[in-house]
């Protein structure tokens, strides 16, 4: 489960330093253009410049919680299938002849 979560939170810190870094309103608003493909892999909503510091600045340790919960769901999700593919097989072939 570590992996996904560290994949989900570390790309969030790289966005989260690279938002801190910005100076000017002009950088901010070209940042948030140019990283909708990266905000939409998170699942995060970033339209404007109120909404990047609400996600990196104001609620970043929700937002790292949230990121945490998706991982561990999406993990449990991976085990399930799993468990139900090996399940599968063992009916199969209990009942192949």
């Amino acid at each position: 489960m570590g992996g996904k979560t560290g994949d989900l939170v570390g790309s969030f810190k790289v966005l989260q330093a690279q938002w801190k870094s910005l100076k000017t309103e002009a950088e901010k608003k070209e940042w948030i253009k140019n990283n909708q493909t990266a905000f939409d892999a998170l699942n995060l909503s970033v339209w404007n410049v109120n909404d990047a510091y609400d996600v990196f600045v104001k609620n970043a340790p929700k937002v790292i919680e949230a990121l945490k919960a998706i991982a561990e769901a999406e993990a449990y999700q991976d085990l399930y299938k799993d468990a139900i593919k090996k399940k599968e097989v063992e009916w199969n072939n209990r009942h192949k002849s």
